[in-house]
């Protein structure tokens, strides 16, 4: 019988068949949840009118499901930069679909935001580039307590999470954040850069994330939690990039040129991006490009 070697040090992740909801209230036990200044959610049409305040404290009090078509919060010229709390509940059926758009997610372009203790069950997102089931494209952004199941499909930078993190400017000054997080999710590049968590990473840190869904792109890398690190701001030196006590338990990845557990890609050049990984585990016997 194929197991994991070693649990999550640090972490409350301890038994992997266990029921994602019970696993997901262990999760948010552990955060802390400021109460001042926030908005409460408790319809979709609150939900979509987000975006009326992009830098807003939200706190989600109900569990929400979705029947119609979503569409991205936030853009490049008007990022959500703001704070939502899903309180522990859930966002079900998030859909939408463009081949042509780029950020695609549950929020489209994040900077300097937050979100955390919230699940996304049955997301089906398709998009171009930066697509992920809770932001599409984030910066200096972080996302903790958080859970995905469904489809996310793109051409590139394409993450059962994040589709893509990015630099604030060229001397650093933000890194994005991921942890305590896990997608189930079925995560599919037509292209390049597929990642069980994140898609393409710069400045990021991950940690305490277990991916066990699949993830697959026929031309480029495909890893279990990060596809490929485009970016390392020198100012963070060593530690731009880290992925720690994370587990990858997919049944199977595929790519069309690496293919790795954890982390597929350092970088296109000769030396590769720094980047520390620590403690992260995978199954044995997972078949890769199976």
């Amino acid at each position: 019988m194929s197991k994991v070697t070693k649990t999550l040090s640090g972490s409350c992740y301890y038994r992997f068949g266990s029921v994602k909801k019970m696993l997901f209230i262990l999760l948010c036990a552990f955060m802390s949840q400021p109460l001042w200044a926030q908005t409460e959610i408790s319809t979709v049409d609150q939900l979509k009118s987000i975006m009326d305040n992009p830098e807003g404290s939200y706190k989600l009090v109900a569990d929400l499901s979705l029947s119609e078509d979503w569409v991205p919060l936030g853009t490049t010229d008007d990022p959500f930069t703001g704070t939502f709390d899903g309180n522990g509940h859930i966002i079900k059926g998030l859909k939408f679909s463009d081949e042509t758009a780029n950020n695609v997610g549950f929020i489209g372009v994040a900077q300097n935001a937050t979100i955390k203790n919230v699940g996304f069950e049955d997301v089906y997102f398709i998009g171009r580039a930066d697509v992920g089931a809770i932001i599409g494209k984030a910066t200096a952004s972080t996302i903790e307590g958080c859970y995905t199941t469904g489809y996310i499909q793109g051409y590139d930078h394409v993450g059962g999470v994040v589709g893509g993190t990015y630099p604030t400017d060229p001397e650093g000054n933000g890194k994005s954040m991921i942890f305590n997080c896990f997608s189930t999710a079925e995560v599919v590049s037509v292209s390049y850069q597929c990642g069980g968590i994140l898609g393409l990473a710069a400045d990021v840190e991950i940690h305490n994330v277990y991916f066990a869904g699949v993830c697959s792109t026929p031309n480029s890398n495909t890893g279990g939690i990060v596809s490929l690190i485009y970016k390392a701001s020198e100012v963070y030196g060593d530690d731009a990039n880290i992925i720690s006590n994370s587990v990858v338990v997919s049944p199977y990845l595929k790519g069309g040129t690496i293919t790795r557990r954890i982390l597929a890609n350092r970088g296109d050049n000769d030396k590769g991006m720094p980047y520390k990984l620590m403690n992260n585990y995978a199954l044995q016997n997972m078949l890769i490009n199976g």
